[in-house]
């Protein structure tokens, strides 16, 4: 079984590109237009994706066929139909160790060399404390990055709080909803930041969904004022490898036609790209640089640039024009090699016409 992590701030993956069919397990959050944080759930032979809604706590529906809907962080597997494997909860410790502690002693009962697993069970509450992360993304980069300077990134978010009777004064009480659906990922290794929170110890990312479809969002199992009743149906999916998808910029057929700078700006990674930095360096002076953003690269699509040569900082004589995509690499790429290209030019300021080398040479 193989998962497909991926995901920053400035790389999106489409709704329609994750295969839904069968038993995939997933969480992910979408994007800063539409905030929320997704639960895959099954349905049938298939796989739905609810998004919990960051002010209400609200799940809502995510059209698999939608040109509309997108997820800058988003972890998926492939069908797991007929290779999970369930596990007795009798066997496990009692309810009073956490959600995470009794997900542990399963992975221990089966035996399995996996680094990752998917999870998937059903949890009766007491009481439930859920976050929806609208900005969780901002943080993925640090995750990957190994970041400690945040001890949890889901302390300054909204919770909600489910249970018969308001006792947690700090947080939105809800009301009861007792029985959730759960899908998430438990991590051996938390430090890659893949799939968990930057704790120690954070080795379960889970969501889910209230079983009546009202409510959904990140499960804090481990928050104090969250009490578990029992877990059933608890199905571990072993994953045998993981794939990290990524952007993949490249600045391709760079030249110099007439006034004009010429020169395309192509994504051949697997992610669409948002906000893609390009500067133009004149002579390695990064002062007097020109910077340009493209507010959108899907995969496989390219940008023409034409930049005017008149707007550069040139000087008399021979300049180095460098272009570069991505310069601070903000956006996670698989190849970074090409991501800039080089000309040089002679500057004649009194005819006010550059010229290449090469076509001084022909």
């Amino acid at each position: 079984m193989t998962a497909l992590i991926q995901g920053d701030i400035s790389e999106h993956y489409s709704i329609r590109q994750i295969p839904l069919q069968g038993e995939v397990i997933g969480l992910g959050t979408t994007t800063e237009i539409d905030n929320g944080e997704l639960c895959f759930l099954p349905e049938g032979d298939a796989t739905t994706i609810y998004k919990g809604e960051p002010q209400t706590g609200a799940a809502i529906f995510q059209d698999p066929s939608s040109e509309l809907i997108h997820f800058p962080y988003v972890c998926f597997t492939s069908n797991g139909a007929g290779l999970g494997i369930s596990v007795d909860a009798a066997s496990l410790p009692p309810v009073e160790a956490g959600l995470q502690a009794m997900v542990a002693a399963a992975i221990a009962q089966i035996d399995s060399p996996a680094d990752y697993f998917g999870i998937r069970l059903q949890a009766h509450w007491q009481a439930l404390v859920v976050t929806v992360a609208a900005k969780l993304c901002l943080w993925q980069r640090g995750r990957l990055l190994r970041d400690r300077q945040e001890d949890n990134v889901y302390e300054s978010l909204k919770h909600f709080y489910f249970a018969e009777q308001s006792g947690d004064p700090l947080h939105h009480f809800l009301g009861p909803a007792p029985v959730w659906n759960l899908s998430g990922f438990y991590a051996r290794h938390p430090e890659t930041g893949l799939v968990t929170v930057p704790q120690a110890n954070a080795h379960l990312h889970i969501h889910g969904c209230s079983s009546d479809l009202r409510f959904a969002g990140h499960i804090h199992h481990e928050h104090p004022n969250t009490r578990l009743r029992l877990i059933q149906g608890l199905i571990l999916y072993p994953i045998a490898a993981v794939e990290v998808l990524k952007a993949d910029l490249a600045v391709i057929d760079l030249r110099i036609e007439e006034d004009l700078l010429r020169f395309t700006i192509a994504n051949q990674g697997r992610m669409d790209v948002s906000d893609a930095d390009v500067v133009i360096v004149v002579n390695n002076s990064y002062r007097g640089h020109r910077a340009l953003r493209l507010p959108w690269l899907a995969q496989g699509d390219r940008e023409d640039v034409a930049y005017p040569i008149a707007g550069l900082p040139l000087q008399a004589g021979t300049n180095l024009i460098e272009v570069i995509a991505n310069p601070d690499q903000t956006i996670l790429e698989e190849n970074l090699s090409d991501n800039r290209a080089s000309i040089t030019t002679v500057f004649t300021p009194s005819l006010m016409q550059p010229c290449s080398e090469d076509s001084l040479s022909a």
